[in-house]
């Protein structure tokens, strides 16, 4: 038997409860490049050897999360709630892992 926690307030949660699953994808969005003729017949070897020296002390895993990144959470029902009806809301950093009520700013 899987055992659930709910990963906002810390609730132990039983077989008989709804358990929400969340799940967030985070990814890179490309802009179409224009690539033109003289980008075509331009030797880029350079550009590609500066491209691996910046990037050959990196870490791999880090790089990868710049580009793509998943979460995947578990919620009760009261978090669920608060989740659907806020999902940038602040959560209380008291440690009771409530979430505010109120909505973010945006201008």
């Amino acid at each position: 038997m899987i055992h659930y926690t709910c990963d906002l307030c810390g609730r132990s949660l039983k077989d008989r409860d709804v358990i929400y699953e969340l799940n967030i994808e985070v990814h890179a969005i490309y802009q179409p490049l224009q690539i033109d003729l003289v980008d075509m017949l331009k030797d880029h070897t350079d550009e590609i050897r500066g491209l691996i020296e910046e990037l050959k002390d990196k870490d791999p895993q880090e790089l990868q999360d710049q580009i793509y990144k998943t979460f995947k959470f578990h919620l009760c029902p009261p978090c669920q709630q608060k989740y659907i009806k806020n999902p940038f809301a602040p959560i209380d950093q008291a440690g009771s892992g409530d979430i505010e009520d109120s909505a973010p700013d945006r201008e």
